[in-house]
Order: structure tokens, then C-alpha cells, then sequence
């Protein structure tokens, strides 16, 4: 067994810098949290023989993609979270045979194109940490640079089978908001996750009767809501 431990910096919000603060480039608020933050993430590494993604489904195009994800779903600056990320793709992808990036084009709601995408710049993300050029005015690039070029860094050393994964049993994640639905009526079971985490995550192991009364109680708690219960 090993350990290693990589730190995460999450910047505050300067006062000078407090006017330039970037809103709606992650889950439509600020990417900084309010206060100078460290946290650190120390995970038991397993000695591992295989890659979590099949060799011939890696790459640099691949790598990208997974960061733009990442940053879609959880921002620039919560590493850790991306390789929690990270995990619940590849499992998927090795479950239903997919390529990787197959299943995160398909299962990312960040990665999904439209007219009225709010962030255009996910898709100008890449690999030299070059500037997107729909990055927003006024935003300093320089601030998000670093952190961009590290998840890439470290998304190698996930695929290379070093860094374990930090929700294991994972198989979904999703916003707060679908917890009650993804719960009661999808009768998946919610995994314990840090509080800074952006998404919560799920295994979907509830089936039969179990599922059921899980429905039920769902239907009852919106017809509460409902009634203002």
C-alpha cells in the first residue's frame, strides 16, 4: 500500500481582484470560494496492474475532453473531484464497452453543444493551456492557467493506474438538486462525499421491492411538497 498526497488550492477572492471575480464558469457561480482555502486529499493507493481506460481508448485527444468535463461539472480548481469524475466515466465506459470518450460526450451535460451553451470556451479548452478565445473579458486567464495544465498532469497519472479512486463504488454523479429524484425514484444509493465536492455520487445498486418502496416514498414526499408540508 502507498500514499501520496496532492494539494489542491482553491484561491479567495481578493479585494482588489473582487470586481474581475469570474461568475458562471462552473455551475453558474464564482470558481473561488469566499476565504483562502487548502484542502488536502490523501487517498490509500492500491497497487494496481491495469489502467483504469484501456490503452487504445487513451489519448491526448481524450485527455482533454475528460478536463473540459471535469471543469464543466466541478470547476478548475477541484482536482480531487475530477478524478472522482474521471472514475465513474471509466467504469461506466468499461461496463457498456465504450470508447471513453463515447460515454462523456454522451453522459456529460457540459459537453453537450448547443446555441445557447453558457460556456462556449469548455470547447476551446486545450492541451498547451493556450488562452480560449471566447474566454470571458475581463477574467484573467492567468489565474485558471495553472490549475488547467495540473489537472491535465495529474488525469495522465490516473490513466497510468497511480492515484486511486476517492468514491469507490461509483457509477453516477449528478447536481444536488437531482438527489431526491436519483434516490427515491432511480433507488440509488448516495455515497459519502467531502462537503466541498460540487456533485453528488451514487452506485445503482437498489432493485426490486426495495426500489419500489423507495418510489413510493418519493411519491409521497412530493405530494407533501406539493401540499406545502
Amino acid at each position: 500500500m502507498k500514499k501520496f498526497l496532492f494539494i489542491v488550492l482553491m484561491f479567495g477572492v481578493g479585494a482588489i481582484l473582487a470586481a474581475s471575480t469570474p461568475v458562471d464558469l462552473a455551475i453558474g457561480r464564482s470558481l473561488e470560494p469566499e476565504s483562502m482555502q487548502e484542502i488536502e486529499f490523501e487517498a490509500e493507493q492500491q497497487v494496481r496492474l491495469e489502467s483504469p481506460v484501456p490503452g487504445k481508448d487513451w489519448g491526448p485527444q481524450t485527455k482533454v475532453w475528460l478536463a473540459r468535463s471535469c471543469v464543466g461539472e466541478a470547476g478548475f480548481f477541484n482536482i480531487e473531484e475530477c478524478i472522482a469524475i474521471a472514475w465513474v466515466y471509466a467504469t461506466r465506459a468499461n461496463d457498456a464497452g465504450w470508447p471513453l470518450i463515447e460515454m462523456m460526450k454522451k453522459y456529460s451535460a457540459a459537453l453537450k453543444r448547443h446555441k445557447r451553451h453558457r460556456r462556449p470556451w469548455i470547447f476551446q479548452l486545450n492541451a498547451n493551456g493556450r488562452k480560449p478565445e471566447s474566454w470571458p473579458a475581463g477574467v484573467l486567464w492567468s489565474r485558471y492557467r495553472g490549475s488547467w495544465m495540473e489537472m491535465l498532469e495529474t488525469l495522465d497519472r490516473w490513466q497510468a493506474g497511480e492515484i486511486a479512486n476517492p468514491v469507490p463504488g461509483a457509477n453516477h454523479f449528478g447536481s444536488p438538486e437531482d438527489e431526491h429524484a436519483s434516490v427515491m425514484v432511480r433507488g440509488w444509493n448516495k455515497l459519502e462525499t467531502p462537503e466541498y465536492y460540487e456533485n453528488l455520487f451514487f452506485d445503482s445498486s437498489g432493485k426490486g421491492e426495495e426500489r419500489n418502496e423507495l418510489i413510493r416514498q418519493y411519491v409521497q414526499y412530493m405530494r407533501n411538497k406539493r401540499a406545502g408540508k
